[in-house]
């Protein structure tokens, strides 16, 4: 994501919503096998300014850790989900970026998991051959 506003992002929130069926197997550090369903994220980096919250069908992943964010600058934020549920469908993530000088915006992020998985394909054959 890159910051475009022109200015820079005071204390700026970052927030995630997600589908509850995209959560990733999981299992805590003595776990042995695969017990829970999560989603793993950089977001959790900073636990004092992480907020999660599930409704029936999705869930949101808030954090602001940060404390500014420059016009101009690129900030990686990734979250670890389940791409092949069987169906392959698109489905939408809601990002909002909200802060302490400017109003928030929010947008749909589409994911086609189907290009996702075959372009993961695709590099992987490619390394194979290098």
């Amino acid at each position: 994501m890159t910051n475009k506003s022109g200015f820079t992002l005071n204390k700026p929130t970052l927030t995630f919503r997600v589908p509850l069926r995209r959560k990733h197997p999981h299992r805590g550090e003595k776990e042995q096998i695969w017990s829970r369903r999560s989603f793993n994220s950089n977001l959790y980096n900073s636990t004092q300014e992480l907020r999660i919250f599930e409704f029936a069908d999705t869930s949101i992943l808030s954090n602001s850790n940060l404390p500014y964010w420059n016009s101009g600058e690129e900030i990686t934020i990734w979250i670890r989900m389940v791409l092949d549920d069987s169906e392959l469908k698109p489905f939408d993530v809601e990002v909002s970026v909200n802060c302490e000088n400017a109003d928030g915006i929010t947008e749909k992020v589409k994911i086609y998991p189907e290009e996702l998985l075959k372009s993961l394909v695709e590099t992987d054959s490619s390394e194979k051959q290098g």
